[in-house]
């Protein structure tokens, strides 16, 4: 699917306890609960041409987890991994 917008995946488990958004040079993750919510999330990159871009040579994806106290709301860094980096995927899973 060639897309211009960033594409934000958020695993059907996690949905009701989060709110996260993307934007071209911007993405965060907010716990709308009163809880500890535990955040997995990967990070991927691609071209203009939809072509993967690798941050090593064997990594196609950033991965980190993060561990959100009730209501916090934290940005995700998107940082790229070429210079021909133009479009990215966060996908968001429980952790």
């Amino acid at each position: 699917v060639h897309t211009q917008q960033p594409i934000l995946n958020i695993e059907a488990s996690l949905d009701p306890l989060i709110d996260a958004g993307v934007a071209s040079d911007s993405a965060w993750i907010k716990n709308k609960t009163a809880q500890l919510v535990g955040v997995a999330y990967d990070l991927f990159w691609y071209d203009k041409n939809g072509v993967t871009q690798m941050f090593d040579e064997d990594k196609s994806r950033l991965s980190s987890t993060v561990l959100l106290e009730p209501q916090q709301k934290i940005a995700i860094d998107l940082a790229k991994p070429t210079a021909e980096s133009a479009n990215y995927r966060l996908y968001l899973r429980l952790k």
